[in-house]
């Protein structure tokens, strides 16, 4: 439990990606061409997605509620076992977040800052590219299978987009740590439509050929209406 608690904790507050400026112009035409692929216009109606999915990973399975939204608000709910966990929820300039404890504390002013603008974004970052430093690497083949790769990096971390040349999507984003050197590998599968938008509904989390987690979108909803309470601290 605490080995899974650990991997939600990572997924749900470090997943989000990066914020420069160096601009390649062959890399802004990929990016474009996988926002007008996944929704174009569509995009710019939408202000918050609620997504539902199921994670497996050291041989436990639970279900885990997400929304990421650009109101400065956001949470991330589980259910394991038939019990039901917030894992972290802010709304404006205040949030809390579980401790390994199972208990909650407050989230530092910095450290909500921080996570309010990680998880503005359900589309990797990329609705926001021209704040990243990027840098079009051209072709390569992974399994296979030939991809454009485009770099996005700031301070000294980089992430790695690929883009299937064919459908224009994104389906391979790798990052490295930048203590360990260790690189980590999220495959988006199985891209469906929902409302208008596309999203990847299945994921995979690989360190080398290490399979970490296993992730299936069971549902999307955009601007969905959201019950206020899950922003109030358990007692």
């Amino acid at each position: 439990m605490k080995k899974l608690f650990l991997l939600m904790m990572m997924l749900g507050v470090s997943a989000g990606i990066l914020n420069a400026q160096k601009a390649d112009k062959k890399a802004d035409k990929v990016i474009d061409q996988y926002l007008k692929a996944v929704g174009g216009k569509k995009l710019d109606k939408v202000d918050e997605v609620l997504q539902k999915m199921t994670f497996k990973a050291n041989g436990q399975e639970m279900q885990t509620e997400i929304l990421t939204s650009k109101k400065g608000r956001g949470y991330m709910k589980m259910n394991m076992g038939g019990m039901e966990f917030v894992i972290y929820a802010y709304k404006g300039d205040k949030g809390f977040m579980m401790n390994q404890q199972m208990g909650y504390d407050e989230i530092p002013e910095e450290q909500l800052k921080e996570l309010k603008e990680q998880k503005q974004s359900y589309l990797h970052g990329l609705d926001n590219y021209q704040a990243f430093d990027r840098k079009y690497l051209g072709t390569k083949t992974v399994d296979g299978k030939e991809y454009e790769v485009v770099e996005l990096s700031k301070d000294g971390q980089t992430s790695l987009m690929y883009f299937n040349p064919k459908n224009h999507l994104l389906e391979i984003i790798i990052t490295k740590n930048p203590e360990t050197g260790m690189e980590t590998a999220t495959y988006l599968l199985d891209y469906k439509d929902f409302d208008g938008v596309k999203f990847p509904t299945k994921m995979q989390i690989r360190q080398g050929d290490m399979v970490q987690q296993e992730i299936t979108v069971d549902e999307v909803k955009l601007n969905p209406q959201v019950d206020e309470s899950v922003f109030e601290m358990p007692e």
